[in-house]
Order: structure tokens, then C-alpha cells, then sequence
């Protein structure tokens, strides 16, 4: 895994990330390679006034350890 971040030196807000992960998973004999490449940037520092969230979407959600509690990782050394 590499990652980048870029980080104003005057006001220490972020402004750029990059992140390039490769992972080989294995479950129950069978092999899977992850590769994932996330790029992107951060502006408008205080400047939003609200974000609403519809209902439905309130009602429809999951909690995140629902849908990926049961994972589990292994790191090496590499990885860190």
C-alpha cells in the first residue's frame, strides 16, 4: 500500500490523496487480487452550510460493521 497526502503549510488543512492499494485475499481455498487506485482533492474548508440527508436514505442504512465485521485481515510486514 502506498499513500500520499498533501497538506497546506499555513493553514495544515489537507489538499491532496493518493492511495494505491494491491491485496491478494484468500477465503475458503479461493484466491482473489484486490487492486484499488483512490485519487483526490479537498477545497471549500468551512464554506458548506448543511448537507441533508433524505429519510429513506436514514432508514434504508447499515451499519458498517454489519456488512464487514466478519473480515478479517492479515498484515505483514510489507505491508507497514
Amino acid at each position: 500500500m502506498t499513500y500520499s497526502l498533501v497538506v497546506d503549510k499555513d493553514t495544515f488543512y489537507q489538499q491532496s490523496v493518493a492511495m494505491s492499494v494491491d491485496m491478494l485475499m484468500e477465503e475458503e481455498g479461493e484466491t482473489a487480487n484486490f487492486t484499488m487506485d483512490v485519487a483526490g482533492t479537498y477545497s471549500m474548508y468551512n464554506e458548506i452550510e448543511s448537507i441533508d440527508i433524505p429519510d429513506e436514505v436514514i432508514e434504508n442504512s447499515v451499519d458498517i460493521e454489519e456488512m464487514f465485521g466478519g473480515l478479517e485481515f492479515d498484515e505483514t510486514e510489507d505491508d507497514m
